[in-house]
């Protein structure tokens, strides 16, 4: 059975963040905005998370496409996520490190009708599955 917030769909503000993602299989959130969510809708941690591409991704902005099982969350630094970074006035910043197993395509994308700013949006794996459009992901 689905509940809602067993996925939380975030978005990749960069390119940079989907190819971490793809490649080093983590995707991080900053702590505040992490337990922002989980007071403000008291759904728990996520199985999933989902990826909503802006339009700073072109052709394929302005929808989600991706998906990833969450296999494991820690806490960490950003320094500890980005050790080579040199700005040291954020190295201290917390996030949570969401570990994913591979990324895998929606069997279509689930574009936005309109431009909109997303942060997260929690939603069941039925939803993500079956969205036509992202404002669909947001119905309880």
């Amino acid at each position: 059975m689905s509940a809602r917030g067993e996925v939380w769909v975030v978005i990749l503000k960069q390119a940079i963040d989907l190819n971490i993602a793809c490649t080093q299989h983590w995707y991080r959130i900053p702590v505040g905005q992490a337990e922002k969510l989980l007071r403000q809708y008291e759904c728990g941690w996520p199985r999933w998370l989902a990826f909503y591409q802006p339009k700073v991704f072109g052709h394929e902005g302005l929808a989600v496409r991706y998906y990833a099982e969450v296999r494991h969350l820690q806490e960490r630094s950003r320094q500890e996520l980005f050790p080579t970074e040199v700005e040291a006035a954020q190295a201290n910043k917390r996030y949570y490190q969401f570990l994913l197993a591979p990324l895998q395509q929606l069997p279509q994308p689930i574009p936005s009708a309109r431009l909109r700013r997303i942060s997260f949006i929690p939603t069941t794996l039925a939803q993500l599955m079956q969205a036509q459009e992202v404002s669909e992901l947001m119905r309880f």
